[in-house]
């Protein structure tokens, strides 16, 4: 008798490793109005070996004594996003290989999920996933996350057109917390199919 195969969940990142991301990025006055991390080299527990991360303010700079930063902290496998009193801004994390493409297939999965740990000057905030295949047609799903604390945010494939997850090259994640949020993105990975 044959056994149906079993569907793996895939991590697209663990945020166990880091080399240029695990150092924090801070924007402030003298810091514009984005900064960004890109890892050179392989990163373990990560889809394509690489991750940027892109955080920027809201407008423009920051007044003098707001800051936001963002970093991946190791000890507690997580990236970390924190914004000072009155400093609004946004996070986003781009897997594509290095610009290389991803020539991943994600067709036994029926989407991707993010747990997310947010504070409640944080919420609400909204989630934007980005999805491009080898078409370079990009799809892209919004959630609005309106409770703070733990949670995991699910993105279906089913719910866009355009996107094959057997031929993905590339995926996006923009967060946007509330002004003087802070909040912890511990996984990414895929939803199983079952």
């Amino acid at each position: 008798m044959l056994l149906p195969a079993e569907v793996v969940a895939v991590d697209i990142d663990d945020f166990g490793d880091a080399v240029t991301t695990g150092s924090p990025q801070t924007l402030d006055q003298n810091g514009g109005r984005s900064k960004a991390a890109k890892e050179t080299g392989s990163v373990k527990g990560v889809l394509g070996g690489t991750r940027q991360m892109t955080v920027s303010s809201n407008g423009t700079t920051l007044p003098r004594g707001q800051s936001i930063t963002a970093w991946v902290n190791r000890q507690r496998n997580g990236l970390e996003y924190s914004s000072s009193l009155g400093a609004s801004g946004s996070l986003e994390l781009v897997y594509d290989a290095s610009g290389r493409g991803l020539n991943a297939d994600l067709g036994s999965a029926k989407g991707v999920s993010v747990l997310f740990d947010a504070d409640v000057s944080a919420v609400p905030y909204k989630v934007t996933l980005t999805l491009t295949d080898t078409s370079q047609g990009s799809s892209s799903i919004v959630q609005k996350v309106t409770a703070a604390g733990a949670q995991r945010v699910d993105f279906l494939f089913s719910s866009v057109s355009g996107f094959n997850p057997r031929k993905a090259v590339r995926l996006a994640l923009l967060v946007e917390p509330q002004v003087a949020g802070d909040l912890q993105i511990t996984k990414i990975r895929t939803l199983d199919a079952n």
